[in-house]
Formats: structure tokens, C-alpha cells, sequence
């Protein structure tokens, strides 16, 4: 009779144990994406923000140091599928717009993409850790074009978005933005070049076939940091 007592108190160990660690693992996620909405908010409300990492380099020549945290920007996007939102600063230097992508992670935020001041965010796939920054160039001389150059990052199997995937040009005649003039896909990883084809069906295999998502940025306020970083 013992030995079955002891048998059955084991057998409800065991039990109360697998019920109490299933809502444990939600509380975990959830409070980490508190966490974060927290850490986000105090670091937005300092009286300077770094857009890009100080002493970065832009524009090839110069040297960021810090922006007016009434002169930013802020915008969040779930790139990865961590369940913890990035938050994407921007700002403009003179003309220049300048961004950067931050995330949260072992309980403090850390910076996972500085822009080089030509191109801008301009939308992700939502929990693959791919996101598209485009830059216009704009040839006045030259034919009057307008070039179009679009980047597509992922981050693979490290904590920055540090990997170029394809490299999208294409021109348009400036007067005639309807009719194309040069159309260019090169991915990077195989360093060769590749048309429009191929490129669908690589990114489609990369974004698990989901479209492009925006992003809403809002000013660096108090009343849009308390009501959009909760």
C-alpha cells in the first residue's frame, strides 16, 4: 500500500510540473516583449538619440554623432520571429536621411543595422528576417533617368541584419517613368546576375511567399511613446 502511495505522489509530481511550466513559457514571451516596449521607451526619451552607431561613417565621408530625440523618428516590425518587435529610428542630417534597426535581446537593446545615408527603410516580410531599403538616384544630365536601386537584407544565423541577399537595380526615363530602360537583379550570395524570374522565385522561397509589409513612422514624442510602446 505504501509503495503505491509513494508511486501515485510521484505520478502527481510529474503532473503539476507539465501544467505549470505550459502557461509559464506565454508569460515568459509576453513579459520579454514588455520588457522590450519598456527598454524602447526610456531609450527614445533621452535628450539625444544615436540614429546610426556613433562615429559611424555615411555618405562615405561623414561621421555621425548623435540626433535631437525631437529630430527622430521611430517606427516598430516584427523582422524576425523571436516575438519581439525591432524598432527602426530614422532622422534626416541636412538631405541626407539616415536610419537604423534596433532589437532587444538578453535584456538590454542592441543594434542590428546602421544605414550608410543613401538608403531608407521601405518595408519588411513579416517574421522572416527579411527587410528592403530603397534608394532613388535621380540623373538629370545623363538622359534624364531615374535609378531605383533596392536592397534585400535577411539576417541569417546571427544577430545582425548583416546579409545582402539580392541587389535590385532597375532605371525608368525620367520624363517617361512608365517606360524602362535597364532592369538588373544580381544576387549577392552567388555573386552573378539574374533576371526577374529567378529573383521571384528566390525571394518567394526566402519571404515564405508574403508580401511586403509597411511601417508607420511616428515623431519622437512622449504621447506616441506612451501610447505606441506598450
Amino acid at each position: 500500500m505504501k509503495r503505491s502511495s509513494t508511486g501515485f505522489k510521484a505520478l502527481l509530481a510529474v503532473i503539476m510540473c507539465i501544467v505549470l511550466s505550459v502557461p509559464r513559457i506565454h508569460v515568459d514571451a509576453s513579459t520579454q516583449k514588455q520588457m522590450a516596449m519598456r527598454a524602447y521607451k526610456i531609450w527614445l526619451g533621452r535628450p539625444t538619440v544615436c540614429v546610426l552607431k556613433r562615429g559611424s561613417k555615411y555618405r562615405r565621408s561623414n561621421t555621425y554623432s548623435t540626433s535631437k530625440a525631437g529630430d527622430v523618428k521611430f517606427a516598430l516590425a516584427y523582422i524576425d520571429n523571436d516575438g519581439i518587435p525591432e524598432l527602426i529610428i530614422s532622422t534626416n542630417v541636412g538631405d541626407t536621411p539616415l536610419y537604423g534597426i534596433l532589437t532587444y535581446k538578453n535584456g538590454r537593446i542592441s543594434r542590428v543595422y546602421n544605414s550608410d545615408g543613401r538608403f531608407m527603410f521601405s518595408g519588411y516580410y513579416n517574421r522572416t528576417g527579411c527587410f528592403l531599403e530603397k534608394y532613388n538616384f535621380h540623373d538629370y544630365i545623363g538622359g534624364r533617368r531615374c535609378d531605383t536601386y533596392n536592397n534585400y537584407y535577411i539576417k541569417m544565423g546571427s544577430s545582425t541584419f548583416n546579409t545582402l541577399l539580392i541587389a535590385h537595380r532597375f532605371k525608368r526615363n525620367y520624363s517617361n517613368p512608365y517606360k524602362l530602360v535597364n532592369d538588373e537583379y544580381t544576387i549577392v550570395s552567388k555573386s552573378r546576375v539574374t533576371n526577374r524570374s529567378e529573383f521571384i522565385r528566390y525571394m518567394s522561397n526566402v519571404t515564405k511567399g508574403k508580401s511586403l509589409s509597411k511601417v508607420t513612422f511616428y515623431r519622437n514624442t512622449s504621447a506616441n511613446r506612451n501610447k505606441i510602446l506598450k
